[in-house]
């Protein structure tokens, strides 16, 4: 089943330009285990964690921490005795790199226009995470 109310927030913080820091929490109301409603899953709120070093612009090395003080909580149900524990605190260390998928260099068609400093150009360029190593 589904809980009423779901919540999660996450902040950073850059301590210096190569290192930050965030933190985050996830609420969850309590949720039936069942159509039936006779088994209720407790709400909880988790706390999770994260630390990481930039290279440069396009690489960094992060370590997550998640359900940083180590409470038990349920994650969901297949029924009212199938009943998934959330995990134990638990860390995560990654070396994230940053890939650049594509460029739209000169769009004009369509009136679709940017100007950019003294050139007229339209760039859409869309950047995506890849891992490229993880450790636990």
């Amino acid at each position: 089943m589904v809980p009423r109310h779901t919540f999660s927030l996450w902040n950073n913080y850059q301590v210096i330009s190569r290192l930050g820091f965030g933190l985050g929490l996830v609420n969850r109301d309590d949720m039936f285990a069942a159509i039936d409603n006779t088994v209720v899953l407790p709400g909880y709120i988790r706390a999770d964690a994260a630390v990481y070093f930039k290279f440069n612009e396009k690489f960094r090395l992060q370590s997550n921490l998640t359900n940083l003080f180590n409470r038990k909580y349920y994650v969901n149900a297949d029924g009212n005795n199938n009943i998934s524990p959330g995990a134990p605190a638990r860390s995560a260390s990654q070396f994230v790199g940053q890939l650049l998928i594509f460029n739209l260099g000169s769009l004009e068609s369509g009136g679709i226009k940017q100007s950019v400093g003294q050139n007229d150009r339209f760039l859409d360029a869309i950047a995506g995470y890849f891992l490229i190593a993880g450790f636990e």
